[in-house]
């Protein structure tokens, strides 16, 4: 048997997310430009992070008037050794906490971390960006729980 959350299961996680997020893109409130979120999940059991990408509207145009192209894949990295080091979400160490961060760092929102499970977004508005990680990491437990009841059903107990 293999471990309970695998990378399937955040990917199914991601998509079962992106109408959510898409919406959440859509509203004006919870963008400062672009309509576009890049992210990436951290599992247990597996080193490399899982990345995302979700958008309110199709094929959108950087646009000079946000300022300098960032390439929200090192932001979104960059969240994700600070949630996972500290084991709470950005928001919360950045706006009670920002003595635990270290140089180069940002003292950014849109991470989420709970029990081993990581997951942060980067283009919207920082509590936007964190509200599509928490609804991840919320799919992840769902699915692993749907499995871990699939396997309790056929009595395979042994992870």
């Amino acid at each position: 048997m293999a471990r309970i959350i695998t990378k399937e299961m955040v990917l199914e996680a991601i998509e079962l997310a992106r109408p959510t997020a898409e919406a959440i893109l859509r509203t004006e409130e919870a963008i400062w430009g672009p309509k576009v979120v890049q992210g990436a999940v951290s599992i247990p059991g597996i080193n490399d992070l899982i990345r995302f990408i979700y958008s309110g509207e199709k094929n959108e145009p950087w646009n000079p008037a946000w300022g300098i192209f960032e390439n929200f894949f090192d932001i979104v990295t960059e969240k994700m050794k600070v949630v996972m080091r500290e084991k709470m979400n950005s928001s919360i160490i950045a706006k009670l906490m920002p003595w635990l961060l270290k140089e180069n760092e940002f003292m950014y929102a849109g991470g989420a971390y709970s029990d081993e499970i990581g997951a942060t977004a980067s283009g919207a508005r920082g509590w936007a960006d964190e509200c599509i990680s928490e609804v991840i990491i919320s799919n992840i437990k769902m699915l692993a729980r749907l499995e871990a009841g699939r396997r309790e059903q056929k009595d395979l107990m042994e992870i």
